[in-house]
């Protein structure tokens, strides 16, 4: 099984573009049984964010899975988008997953929602049925790494966010918030951010617009100010200084006639319009009235910009941790693949040795040989076994993350383990998914992994058979719920590897 992802951000397409892939809603669900039904995709999750519409699969052919949610995605838009997507497979989209997940492919770096976000995708898409134990593993690992760069280095230090930024574009343009009136249209999380923000910059009134009025008098209690249903939107619109929108309604909620009509009777005062929403909520053609400052989240990158910089060598050192996460997923994938050809070479050899110890013996305990030397006799028997086969083992394990398919199959053909007893026993004895839990310390640390384990030297012996716990040990590791806006913990601390 392979992982995939194939999707569309800002760093790739405009906002235009990125609204026409907006799930909203029970779209998501209906959009990952598609993905099930049409494509056979049973472990996804899809990623759908202001900045971002992504989907990240298990499956066997990846390439071609990506193609097809590539061509899914383009007929959802209705038009030829093509030029827009991007689509990655193996450890590429390993990388690409835990770069969202860290923040360091956000638009503003290092803010801390877009974890919480990637949470709350992959426990929708479990509490929907469509995410199996597979894709389950992946995503733990990713919040493990998210977590381990923000411990690690000062990426999430004095954190921002896009409502942050939103803000700082704000006071651009009024120099002093203080007393100044605003109006949020939406009652969630990220209006809900931006009315802290403008709290601490001195802002003293606001009017809350939202569709469900009992979440904005929520919202509006919190701030000492005044609940409204949307139907108030285009009065307010004629006093307020400051308007920050984020819902997730299917078109406009304020209209280039809407802002004409209110200007003629704000008698030239500036009016102040973030869009946080995607799609939008602000009707871009109201840029052009006198007066109104309006944007929208892709003009917030100019700001954000300015965060990017400051934070750059933070970012150099999470990638860092990010290529080491990688390339430890990647060695314990390659050294599990060529686990059952070290595993069958020794157990194919113990049995030639142990069936000509037989051999042997019967001929000296018919000489009168005391039964003690038998011992003796299966010690010598390993030790050659041992020693015959140590450089084997050694090249075919350190081949393991260059040619190893390769070696292996040569080996396989070399030693006579095609179709072999060994052969057969040596498999994994499960193929649903190739993610293998690691206890303990993540595969980066240099930890060995429980489960495929390979017959040391010490291990090879006639009667011993490789311990059947110790098969299944690594595949029993879960995830515990409780990890906040999520349901999903890092699996106190343990990690999991292809």
């Amino acid at each position: 099984m392979e992982l995939f992802v194939t999707g569309i951000s800002h760093r790739t397409a405009p906002i235009g573009v990125r609204e026409l892939l907006a799930f909203r809603g029970e779209e998501m669900e209906t959009a990952l049984r598609d993905l099930k039904l049409v494509f056979g995709i049973e472990q996804a999750v899809l990623l759908c964010t202001c900045n971002r519409t992504e989907v990240y699969g298990l499956v066997e052919k990846a390439s071609k899975a990506a193609v097809c949610v590539a061509d899914w995605l383009g007929q959802r838009a209705g038009r030829d988008i093509r030029g827009y997507l991007y689509s990655k497979t193996g450890a590429e989209a390993f990388t690409h997953l835990f770069r969202v997940a860290s923040s360091l492919d956000s638009l503003v770096l290092g803010e801390p929602q877009i974890l919480g976000q990637v949470k709350a995708a992959f426990s929708r898409s479990r509490q929907h049925g469509f995410a199996g134990p597979g894709i389950e593993r992946v995503f733990s690992q990713a919040f493990r790494v998210a977590k381990r760069v923000r411990s690690e280095t000062h990426i999430g230090k004095n954190a921002v966010s896009v409502a942050f930024v939103g803000v700082e574009l704000a006071k651009r343009v009024f120099e002093d918030l203080n007393g100044r009136s605003v109006m949020l249209v939406g009652a969630g999380k990220m209006c809900e951010l931006a009315a802290r923000h403008l709290l601490d910059s001195g802002v003293v009134r606001f009017v809350v617009a939202n569709r469900s009025e009992g979440r904005a008098r929520d919202l509006a209690a919190q701030l000492s100010g005044e609940a409204l249903s949307l139907d108030h939107v285009p009065r307010l619109l004629e006093d307020v200084d400051i308007v920050i929108s984020s819902t997730d309604a299917p078109g406009f909620l304020i209209t280039r006639e809407q802002v004409l009509a209110a200007e003629k009777r704000r008698r030239g005062r500036p009016l102040f319009l973030i869009d946080l929403s995607v799609p939008r909520d602000v009707d871009p053609a109201v840029r052009k009235i006198s007066n109104v400052h309006a944007y929208d989240v892709d003009d917030l990158d100019r700001v954000a910009g300015e965060n990017r910089r400051n934070r750059a060598a933070e970012a150099d050192r999470a990638a860092l941790i990010l290529d080491e996460e990688v390339e430890g997923l990647l060695s314990c994938e390659h050294s599990r693949g060529v686990a059952p050809v070290i595993t069958s070479l020794r157990r194919h050899a113990a049995r030639i040795a142990e069936a000509e110890v037989d051999r042997t013996w019967s001929r000296l305990a018919s000489m009168g040989v005391m039964p003690e030397a038998r011992e003796g006799l299966e010690a010598m028997a390993r030790a050659i076994v041992n020693k015959l086969l140590h450089e084997p083992t050694r090249v075919i394990r350190e081949s393991a993350v260059t040619d190893g398919e390769d070696l292996s199959r040569t080996a396989r053909a070399l030693f006579g383990l095609e179709g072999t007893k060994e052969a057969r026993d040596a498999l994994p004895h499960s193929s649903s998914s190739s993610v293998v839990a690691v206890n303990g310390e993540p595969p980066s640390r240099k930890q060995e992994m429980p489960s495929s384990r390979v017959v040391s030297e010490s291990d090879t012996g006639f009667a011993h058979e490789p311990r059947e716990d110790a098969r299944h040990e690594g595949a029993k590791a879960g995830v515990e719920p409780g990890d906040e806006g999520s349901g999903v913990a890092d699996m106190d601390g343990r990690g999991s590897a292809w």
